[in-house]
């Protein structure tokens, strides 16, 4: 992702998805967090001077998130954590109305976590194989 001496740093930072309707995603809030998380940052001993090192920058927001990939209300992270959408009742790998119709990710029933999402995969693989024989 760069060339040999320059070094490639993303930044995850939570931030409400569209639905809550007191943010408003310009160039002003985006230069506003930037400058929070470059704040931070300076502050680890061997970063103090990040800012004057940065060679190229890009930002995804949840109207990003929303326009570019069809997220729901720009969510990056999937399902919210409240009682209805953890655990058994998440989607389940498997849809119950449309044929051949499979799901992985941490929106589905096992839940969020990579280790999590690659053993959805797995099930769902297994599903399909199955399926699949089935015919």
């Amino acid at each position: 992702m760069s060339t040999e001496g320059i070094e490639c740093l993303s930044i995850v930072v939570r931030v409400p998805n569209l639905l809550f309707n007191n943010t408003t995603w310009d160039e002003k809030t985006i230069n506003i967090l930037r400058q929070r998380v470059i704040n931070s940052i300076c502050k680890i001993k061997g970063l103090e001077d990040i800012e004057e090192k940065i060679v190229y920058e890009s930002y995804l927001t949840p109207k990003d998130l929303e326009e570019k990939f069809n997220s729901y209300g720009g969510a990056g992270f999937g399902l919210s954590h409240t009682l209805t959408q953890t655990n058994y009742f998440r989607p389940h790998i498997k849809s119950p109305t449309v044929e051949n119709l499979y799901f992985v990710g941490s929106s589905v029933h096992r839940g969020t976590g990579a280790s999590i999402v690659l053993l959805g995969s797995k099930l769902v693989t297994e599903e399909v194989i199955k399926d699949t024989k089935n015919r």
